[in-house]
């Protein structure tokens, strides 16, 4: 498999799943919140991070960016194990919203496509792993330093969520 196939093919996957995202999060929230069935659910507990869905999309918009320079330097490279250390990142994303939809016994932002590109994503690696030579030390020190890169990052977008929220709504404003 060419390497650039490979990571449009992984990027696709995890826009797919980042439109559910975009698509679920708030109207769930909105829909949950004050049901107090979910008031244990890491997502209600945690609907401060998500305040709009406008930020929301640029919080995702800023992981996209992030996905997009780790697959461009892959094809750069010429690193497959670049472009699978990405992949295998969003797999262990994906894999969170699986427990998490398994553990709440019920469909949670996330999780509807998160089984399906997963399992594409998985047979994607495997298949690259079965038939090019990858070096199997480098790709997993490559998934645990951009892995924490990209918690790191996660975790930085939700703590600043209510900052990107204020911005977003201050720029609609001069914008009329």
């Amino acid at each position: 498999m060419i390497i650039s196939s490979l990571s449009i093919l992984g990027f696709l996957l995890f826009v797919i799943h980042e439109l559910e995202e975009i698509l679920r999060f708030r109207p769930w929230i909105v829909k949950h919140q004050n049901d107090p069935a979910y008031k244990n659910d890491n997502i209600i507990k945690r609907s401060w991070a998500y305040p709009s869905t406008t930020t929301i999309i640029i919080m995702i918009i800023e992981e996209c960016i992030l996905f997009l320079i780790m697959f461009a330097f892959a094809v750069i490279l010429e690193s497959y194990e670049l472009a699978l250390a990405a992949i295998i990142i969003n797999v262990l994303h994906l894999f969170v919203h699986c427990v998490d939809a398994v553990r709440s016994s019920r469909w949670t932002p996330g999780s509807m496509t998160a089984l399906p590109t997963a399992i594409i994503a998985i047979l994607l690696v495997w298949v690259v792993m079965a038939t090019q030579y990858i070096q199997l030390g480098q790709l997993l020190l490559l998934v645990a330093v951009l892995g924490v890169f990209m918690l790191i990052n996660l975790l930085l977008l939700q703590k600043n969520a209510q900052r990107i929220e204020r911005w977003q709504k201050k720029v609609r404003l001069h914008a009329r």
